[in-house]
């Protein structure tokens, strides 16, 4: 994750593959010509300011809808990706599940992935987000299990706020302490 060209430039000339740019290039060009110098693949991360006022009602305003919205300033950032010479096969789109986004929202925008899903590769990074709090009434992070426990927070039976979940792939923790992980899981 980097928002800093050089930081990305780096990187990549010392093996990295994959830069995510977390400021979805609001911050230069920059950043997207040093990944197609190093023929890296590039994650546009959707946000649209850094995480200091990333809540705030200006930038959590969708007035045509959450995934429209996204769907279109992907696609901008997309192009001005390919401006910079990253090759179309070698962008991957990350919706920002928690950036700038109630957590209403990025329900919301999990329910209609659809009207992303031609735009490009999709990521979605979700694990231990805020947005879970929502469903589980867990508001301490490490304590969420990153999308594999996602009971509505009152009634067993009324499944109406996670009707949008396909399937989230998670890392289930493994015996033997901090960091230690079984292999991934669908649930």
């Amino acid at each position: 994750d980097t928002r800093n060209a050089q930081t990305a430039g780096v990187a990549l000339a010392h093996g990295a593959h994959i830069i995510n740019d977390v400021s979805m290039l609001r911050d230069s060009d920059k950043l997207a010509e040093a990944v197609a110098k190093h023929h890296g693949s590039l994650i546009l991360s959707h946000s649209r300011c850094d995480s200091s006022n990333m809540m705030s009602s200006e930038y959590c305003n969708y007035p045509n809808g959450v995934a429209a919205t996204v769907a279109q300033e992907l696609a901008a950032a997309r192009t001005q990706a390919i401006a910079c010479g990253v090759s179309d096969e070698q962008i991957v789109l990350d919706p920002g599940i928690g950036f700038s986004k109630t957590p209403v929202q990025c329900w919301e925008l999990l329910r209609d992935l659809d009207k992303l899903g031609t735009l490009s590769e999709l990521m979605l990074g979700i694990s231990r987000k805020s947005f879970f709090a929502f469903v589980t009434g867990n508001s301490i992070p490490a304590e969420r299990a990153g999308g594999s426990e996602i009971p509505p927070k009152s009634d067993p039976q009324d499944t109406s706020k996670v009707s949008a979940l396909r399937a989230i792939r998670t890392r289930q923790k493994a015996p033997g302490g901090p960091g230690a992980y079984e292999s991934p899981a669908l649930c």
